[in-house]
């Protein structure tokens, strides 16, 4: 259940990062994962797509890497968002 609101978390900040700049699709995003997260790499990916099937983020490619996210390091922190017409930082956490 963690990992799913982790996720829902995410895609939320992605969804409204790509609405905000008008995108029409996300290509890639890339997320830091906390030490503390209870999460790995490879979850992250496969619940994201999950999470995200019939979104405007359904095709993004997500790479995860590892490392301090906030003070505590139980977070997923969006680091760049890669979508039509140019990417961003974004710095968000969910």
């Amino acid at each position: 259940m963690h990992e799913r609101a982790l996720i829902a978390d995410l895609l939320r900040v992605v969804e409204e990062h790509a609405r905000r700049v008008g995108a029409t699709r996300v290509h890639r995003i890339r997320v830091r994962v906390g030490p503390f997260a209870h999460v790995t790499p490879e979850s992250v990916r496969e619940q994201f797509r999950f999470a995200a099937a019939g979104s405007i983020a359904a095709q993004a490619d997500v790479d995860v890497v590892t490392g301090s996210t906030d003070s505590r390091g139980d977070g997923v922190l969006l680091e760049s968002i890669e979508v039509d017409g140019g990417s961003s930082g974004e710095g968000a956490c969910a």
